[in-house]
C-alpha cells in the first residue's frame, strides 16, 4: 500500500470524501474516525473507510494526509491534540468551516516538517437541495463538478499545495484559492445566519406569538426555516458564531436593515415595491440555483490548476489527476 489517509469525521462530508476518493481510485487504506461511535460505525459499514480507531492519534504515526471535517470547535482541539503525532512530511487538509481558526493555529502552533492547508469542499448541485436523511446520505459524487474553496497560509510548501489541488481532483471538484477572511464571511452569511434566524424564529412562535395556535396551524415553510437552527448541535452553532463574531454581527446589521425596509415598505402599504423586492430576490435565486446545478465553472479563469509534474498526493497514493474530468 502506497499511503494512509486518516479521516477526523465520518459524518455526510468526511463519509463522502471517503466514497470519492476510492471511486478515483487512490492507492490509500482509508482510516476513519469519529466522535460519534455510531456515526464512525454506519461510515464503515457504507464502505467509505477501511478501518476505524478508537482515537485520530493511534493511526496518524503512519499517515502522511489528515482531511478533517469536524465542527471548527472541535477541530482546532483535534489540531493540537493530532499534529504532533503525525510524521514529518505529513499534509493536513482542514475543511472544518471556519479558515482564520484554523490558519491562524497553524501559524502558531504548527509542528515543524508538517504542512497544512485549509479547504472547504462545496456540496454540487444535485445535493443542493435534498432533505432528510437523502441530505446526509453519503455519495462518491457528493463534491463532483462543484467548487472546492483552498485557503493555504504564507510560504505553504509546494508539494502541500499539490496535494490540497489533487485532492480536489479526486473528488471530482474545481479548486480555487480564496481568501480565508472573505469565505469565513460567506460563511457568517451562509451558514451561520441562517441557524440564527431559525431558532430565533422559533423562539418568537413560542414567547411572542401564540405558541398553542402556532403548533396546529404552522405548515411547511415554518418547518423548513426553523429546521435550520436545529440541524447542527447547539454548541457547534453558538461556537461558530463567537469564533466568527465579527463576520456574523455585520451580516446580521445587514439582515436587520433588510427587514427594517421591509417593515417600512409594508406600513405605507406599497404592495408594488414588495412584490418587486420579492421577485427580484427571487431571479437571483433561481440564476444561483441554475449555476450550482449545472456545474459548469469556468476552469479557464481558475488559479487552481493541476500541476503537470508528479506531486506528493500522487505519489503516496497512487493517484493522478485526469486529463479530462468525469461529467
Amino acid at each position: 500500500m502506497a499511503g494512509e489517509i486518516l479521516i477526523v469525521g465520518l459524518g455526510a462530508m468526511g463519509a463522502s470524501i471517503g466514497l470519492a476518493l476510492q471511486s478515483a481510485g487512490v492507492e490509500a487504506a482509508l482510516i476513519g474516525f469519529d466522535a460519534d461511535s455510531q456515526t464512525a460505525r454506519r461510515a464503515r459499514q457504507a464502505g467509505c473507510i477501511q478501518r476505524l480507531v478508537h482515537r485520530p492519534e493511534q493511526a496518524a504515526p503512519q499517515v502522511q494526509l489528515v482531511v478533517l471535517t469536524e465542527p471548527a470547535v472541535t477541530g482546532l482541539e483535534r489540531l493540537s491534540s493530532l499534529a504532533p503525532c503525525l510524521p514529518k512530511g505529513a499534509v493536513i487538509l482542514d475543511a472544518s468551516p471556519l479558515k482564520l481558526p484554523g490558519l491562524a493555529w497553524a501559524a502558531r502552533s504548527l509542528p515543524a516538517g508538517r504542512h497544512y492547508v485549509a479547504i472547504l469542499p462545496i456540496v454540487a448541485g444535485t445535493a443542493l437541495l435534498l432533505e432528510g436523511e437523502a441530505r446526509d446520505q453519503p455519495s462518491a459524487d457528493r463534491f463532483r463538478n462543484s467548487p472546492m474553496a483552498v485557503c493555504a497560509p504564507p510560504g505553504a510548501a509546494e508539494e502541500a499545495i499539490e496535494a490540497s489541488l489533487s485532492f480536489a481532483a479526486a473528488l471530482g471538484a474545481v479548486p480555487f484559492f480564496v481568501d480565508a477572511a472573505e469565505a469565513d464571511g460567506v460563511s457568517a452569511l451562509a451558514e451561520i445566519l441562517p441557524a440564527l434566524l431559525g431558532a430565533s424564529l422559533m423562539r418568537v412562535a413560542i414567547h411572542r406569538s401564540g405558541w398553542h395556535e402556532v403548533e396546529r396551524l404552522a405548515g411547511a415553510p415554518f418547518a423548513r426555516l426553523v429546521l435550520q437552527g436545529a440541524e447542527a448541535t447547539a454548541k457547534e452553532v453558538s461556537g461558530l458564531a463567537s469564533l466568527n463574531r465579527v463576520n456574523v454581527l455585520s451580516k446580521l446589521d445587514a439582515f436587520l436593515l433588510e427587514l427594517g425596509e421591509l417593515r417600512q415598505i409594508l406600513a405605507e402599504g406599497d404592495e408594488r415595491v414588495l412584490a418587486e423586492r420579492i421577485r427580484s430576490a427571487n431571479v437571483s435565486l433561481q440564476a444561483w440555483l441554475a449555476t450550482r446545478q449545472q456545474g459548469d465553472w469556468d476552469r479557464a479563469k481558475s488559479p487552481g490548476e493541476f500541476p503537470p509534474r508528479q506531486g506528493l498526493f500522487d505519489r503516496l497514493f497512487g493517484f493522478r489527476p485526469p486529463t479530462n474530468p468525469r461529467p
